[in-house]
């Protein structure tokens, strides 16, 4: 249902009273940004507690996240030359 409503949102075939009812109680329209917000924030946790950002493997999706975005930006780099080894 939530990706139905989310699919019908970016068609532009949800009704202006759903969005408006969507919208008040905080539905979130883009999945991927809530994810990808929700895991920064565990990371920022993370480095409050410990004051580094080498998660552990034990730590699961978590370390799968922070993983996954280190490889994204090795790959990004590459395509540009850049060096981003720190």
């Amino acid at each position: 249902w939530v990706a139905r409503q989310r699919s019908y949102y970016h068609e532009n075939q949800l009704s202006e009273d759903r969005v408006k009812a969507l919208n008040e109680i905080g539905f979130s329209w883009d999945a991927q940004r809530e994810s990808w917000d929700n895991f920064y924030a565990q990371l920022c946790d993370f480095y409050d507690v410990h004051q580094h950002t080498r998660v552990p493997r034990s730590m699961g999706p978590l370390w799968n996240w922070v993983d996954r975005q280190r490889r994204d930006l090795k790959r990004l780099a590459r395509r540009n030359n850049k060096d981003v080894s720190n």
